[in-house]
């Protein structure tokens, strides 16, 4: 059973063909609005795939932005666990995607900053779970309470460290079993290990996301390049969320390191010949066969 701990954003993206520059308006081509977050992503990513329950643990506005995406992520078959707060509203975020396929996103928090150790403490199937996925998304300290948390019960962790925030935390990485991020967040922490801010714990397993040229896993001091695949970006939203999801996914099926990497980079190569984020996302039995 895989639990994700995290961030749901109602997501409204504008099509055009290029990037606004300070103080410039541009007309875009079109408009659409659905459920995101990176929380909600990798729940989606990974239940889609099937095989696995998959439940979220999130905090989001009594609005009628929560109503969708209950309705949405039900219709994945992600089990809830969420907050409700009738004074702050659920996250949005608000994209614009290029003709290129690149994105920029603004992303105004809202309820992702109001859980509760308690909440995710009282989460009621903590025995049955084999895996838990983070980010950095929602404040710092309660990826840290669910991590330790995870860790003392003997499942497996994942941290998604996006957005490319570096906790203030010399030890942040302690309960982490897979640290997953891209080439700029990797040399961040890079960085910050030459300033003696933080340290890697023994042990640790890197995958660098690389966008189209696949993704890097590190493991024992030993570096596996795994391919992605040639296709038409159309939207890229989201496609990072993808691979941690479909990784989860194919750990819990039993793949080791190399072999789920592989799988998780193919089915989110795939996800970028669509617009949109969880709804670019697609079953096993719609997918090209995974090599």
């Amino acid at each position: 059973m895989i639990v994700v701990l995290g961030a749901f954003n109602y997501d409204l993206c504008a099509y055009g063909e290029r990037f606004a520059e300070p103080g410039e308006t541009l007309h875009y081509q079109s408009f659409e609005t659905g459920v995101g977050g990176k929380g909600s992503n990798s729940a989606c990513a990974a239940a889609v795939l099937g095989g696995q329950d998959v439940h979220f643990i999130g905090s989001v506005g009594k609005d009628k932005f929560a109503e969708e995406f209950m309705e949405s992520m039900s219709k994945f078959g992600v089990k809830m666990h969420v907050l409700e707060h009738k004074d702050v509203s659920s996250g949005v975020a608000m994209i614009n995607i290029v003709e290129s396929g690149e994105n920029s996103i603004v992303i105004v928090n809202g309820a992702n900053n109001h859980f509760t150790n308690m909440h995710i403490s009282d989460f009621p199937h903590w025995n049955s779970a084999n895996m838990l996925i983070c980010q950095c998304e929602i404040p710092w300290e309660y990826n840290a309470f669910a991590l330790q948390h995870a860790r003392e019960r003997g499942i497996s962790t994942i941290l998604n460290l996006a957005p490319a925030v570096i906790p203030k935390d010399r030890y942040f990485l302690k309960d982490v079993q897979y640290l997953i991020c891209n080439e700029i967040e990797k040399q961040m922490l890079d960085d910050a290990v030459a300033r003696d801010e933080i340290e890697f714990p023994e042990g640790i397993i890197f995958i660098i996301s690389l966008g189209e040229k696949g993704a890097m896993l590190l493991k024992n001091g030993i570096e596996t390049h795994v391919d992605g695949l040639q296709v038409d970006v159309v939207d890229s939203t989201g496609a990072g969320d993808c691979l941690v999801g479909s990784f989860a996914h194919f750990k819990s099926e039993g793949l080791e390191d190399s072999q789920a990497l592989a799988k998780a980079c193919q089915v989110a190569s795939y996800c970028v010949e669509r617009r949109g984020t969880q709804k670019s996302y697609r079953s096993l039995r719609d997918l090209p066969p995974l090599q």
